[in-house]
């Protein structure tokens, strides 16, 4: 994702949950949706009819799989099977390169989202106590895609 489309996702998200309750900065949520190959962080901007709709940000290596950094979809896109459809091809091109796991995290808080991961069959796999902000838990998400691939 390029700077600009950042930018204008960042003013957007700033007002959404998790983010305005977790005290992010537009600036901190820009540079965090911007493609780092040298980190292993790719990002793509979601776009309906050339419109910016969200973003998928995904840190390529981490255990056995990929740890999925952000996932926003634009309030007038929301409920469209975006975010849906986000999550499959994440799936599909982490199955592709032969990853054990998809991971995330998801703010104890943040009730909707948490539904949304179990149902594309994530379960917990831990809570990771004030990890972002004091007082507010994130709670570790798998879903596992095959056995481990023993050396």
């Amino acid at each position: 994702m390029d700077p600009v489309s950042a930018g204008i996702l960042a003013d957007t998200l700033i007002g959404m949950v998790p983010w305005s309750r977790l005290g992010s900065t537009v600036t901190g949520l820009a540079q965090s949706m911007t493609d780092n190959p040298a980190h292993g962080v790719r990002s793509w901007c979601l776009t309906v009819d050339g419109a910016i709709a969200g973003v998928l940000v995904v840190h390529e290596a981490w255990l056995c799989g990929p740890y999925l950094k952000r996932l926003a979809v634009l309030p007038p896109f929301q409920r469209q099977g975006l975010a849906q459809a986000a999550i499959a091809w994440w799936e599909a091109d982490a199955r592709q390169a032969r990853a054990s796991n998809l991971w995330l995290c998801v703010s104890d808080f943040n009730h909707a989202a948490r539904q949304f991961y179990e149902a594309a069959g994530f379960r917990q796999a831990g809570v990771l106590d004030d990890l972002v902000v004091d007082g507010l838990n994130e709670i570790l998400m798998r879903k596992r895609l095959t056995a481990p691939i023993l050396p």
